[in-house]
């Protein structure tokens, strides 16, 4: 799976960028045709004379780069937890504990966001996470063999990691306090996940395979 995320974002990199470009471009020309129409005449900037303000918007400021970081780090975090727990845990086990996942996102956003969290949003949340458990029917709850704690613990962070990716996403929408363009979002996603899927491969002592034939390079780049 390491490998496949290092792939995937060198694939997808270039089209973020693009994106932004012509976003960019599209904006820039449509401020100079309303700008002509009220001063009569002026010319339209070219790509290459936006490029460092494209680079700043493209990679982010101070106050949303550590924002980014965090989406970035929890997505990975989230997948990669999440693909440990399911290998050392039976499904309906892994799919439980990591169902308490609305329960850490709804402290953290009172806690990190000062979002209210009233009693009938704890109630709601409650008979969320009851009605997953019971269509999971985990077996340290309805009986079967005891739960390996690494995969318990693989879960639960799964879990926590995917509620900061709900937090970050919330701080960085378009009602959050940071409001910031998607593609900037995607971007520092595959970014930074580029190389915690490098690191990944290194702590885990995988080896490094380079893809071969066209159709696993047409799946990748289709990622």
């Amino acid at each position: 799976p390491f490998e496949v995320a290092a792939f995937s974002t060198v694939c997808a990199w270039p089209w973020f960028f693009a994106a932004q470009l012509l976003r960019r471009c599209w904006r820039e020309r449509e401020a100079r045709r309303r700008q002509r129409v009220a001063c009569g005449g002026s010319s339209v900037a070219l790509p290459e004379e936006m490029l460092p303000g494209l680079l700043v918007e493209f990679l982010g400021d101070r106050q949303r780069v550590p924002w980014l970081f965090i989406r970035a780090l929890s997505g990975f975090g989230g997948l990669s937890f999440t693909y440990l727990a399911l290998s050392s845990l039976d499904l309906g086990d892994a799919t439980a504990l990591f169902m308490t996942c609305p329960l850490y996102a709804a402290v953290l956003g009172a806690c990190l966001l000062r979002e209210p969290f009233l009693a009938h949003d704890a109630l709601g949340l409650a008979i969320g996470i009851g009605g997953a458990i019971l269509i999971a029917r985990p077996g340290f709850l309805f009986g079967g063999s005891s739960l390996d704690l690494a995969g318990v613990a693989f879960a639960l962070t799964a879990a926590i990691s995917t509620a900061f990716v709900f937090i970050s996403l919330r701080k960085l929408g378009p009602h959050g306090t940071l409001p910031t363009n998607f593609l900037v979002v995607s971007h520092h996603k595959c970014l930074h996940g580029a190389w915690l899927s490098l690191a990944g491969l290194w702590l885990s002592g995988q080896r490094f395979v380079w893809p071969s034939g066209l159709r696993l390079w047409g799946l990748l780049a289709s990622l």
